[in-house]
């Protein structure tokens, strides 16, 4: 029942007693007993009084929460490749009965599968079909905005999901849209929808996470300083708290004690994105060039789509002399981010350094 309200379908509900089955979805039908066993075959007529039994009986009972847990991008794609049926709870309900797509209702869970494993063409295929056989619920929608996202199409995800939190706000939707502000290097706009996520789920370390992380790139060290405390209070020895140490001790040029942090991070979130690119930071500032670069292209290969982090990975490459990775990094990308003015200058600083490799060569 959660799947299919969480998908957006209509909702199920039922009653029995010795007369047999009333379900009420899109429609309501009857399914007689036969013996002790209720029939799959709805009976013809008349389903007035049955209808109006189980209104009585809604009517009667209190309304039932289930508790939300944030998922971080990163939990959403792992989750994603296992099947994960997603969705929400409280999504809009829709008015397609679960009945009457039962058959198609297991596309969901490989659909998922298929992107969580970059096999977009696939995704797509299963996607269509699910649009033409549930059109307008929430949860195909859910699908077509992530698979627009891993497709590469920045700004037409980002609306998409925008209309889906508009649907029905939450705090893992709100993480999703954080990071895609954070991945443009968009640090004000991310901090809005940390926050959000944090008004929805006030215990959520991905969203203190993100907080801190956001006062960081904004120049706002104390108010950094002061939400990893907060956040240290209530979950000691979450790993999340400690990239937000980690992070407070590579401003303190700290690097030993923030890779001590980064290091222990990995092993309980080894598809952290925030984990993987503290780690580059402090391996860097060690003068561990290439195992930064290593953390850096991990990084990459989870979330690909990250401009600060591509941005980093390019200029690093520059300096150590590794002229034609810096290029293949950011080159493919500068129509992807075509108004950053940064990747182009970047882009063109390393072709330049390439050329003159070869010349000299």
């Amino acid at each position: 029942m959660t799947g299919q309200l969480g998908l957006g379908l209509a909702p199920m509900f039922a009653y029995t007693d010795e007369a047999g089955r009333y379900m009420e979805g899109g429609w309501g039908a009857f399914y007689p007993a036969e013996g002790e066993r209720i029939s799959t075959s709805a009976r013809a007529g008349d389903t007035t009084a049955e209808a109006a039994t189980l209104a009585a009986i809604r009517a009667g009972m209190e309304a039932v929460a289930t508790a939300e847990a944030s998922l971080s991008a990163e939990e959403l794609l792992q989750l994603s490749a296992l099947g994960y049926l997603g969705g929400d709870a409280d999504a809009p309900a829709g008015v397609v009965d679960p009945r009457d797509v039962i058959g198609v209702i297991p596309l969901t869970w490989e659909a998922r599968r298929r992107l969580g494993q970059g096999q977009l063409k696939q995704a797509e295929a299963l996607i269509v079909r699910l649009e033409a056989e549930m059109p307008g619920t929430y949860g195909v929608a859910l699908l077509r905005a992530q698979l627009t996202r891993a497709q590469g199409k920045v700004g037409e995800a980002a609306a998409r999901y925008t209309d889906l939190y508009l649907q029905a706000p939450s705090s893992t939707l709100a993480l999703q849209l954080a990071d895609f502000h954070a991945a443009w290097g968009d640090w004000r706009g991310a901090e809005g929808w940390y926050q959000s996520a944090l008004d929805h789920q006030p215990m959520s370390p991905e969203a203190l996470r993100g907080l801190v992380e956001s006062a960081l790139k904004l120049g706002e060290p104390e108010r950094a300083e002061e939400l990893a405390l907060d956040a240290l209070a209530l979950y000691p020895d979450h790993a999340e708290v400690g990239l937000m140490l980690a992070a407070l001790y590579l401003r303190d040029g700290r690097a030993e004690e923030a890779l001590a942090e980064s290091s222990r991070a990995l092993v309980l979130m080894p598809r952290s994105v925030w984990a993987l690119s503290i780690d580059a930071e402090a391996r860097w500032a060690l003068g561990q060039a290439d195992l930064s670069i290593e953390r850096l292209q991990d990084a990459l290969l989870i979330d690909r789509l990250n401009l600060p982090l591509r941005l980093r990975l390019a200029a690093q490459l520059l300096e150590i002399g590794r002229n034609a990775e810096a290029v293949r990094a950011l080159g493919p990308y500068a129509a992807i981010f075509p108004e950053s003015e940064e990747l182009g200058a970047l882009l063109a600083a390393a072709q330049r350094a390439l050329v003159g490799e070869v010349q000299g060569g």
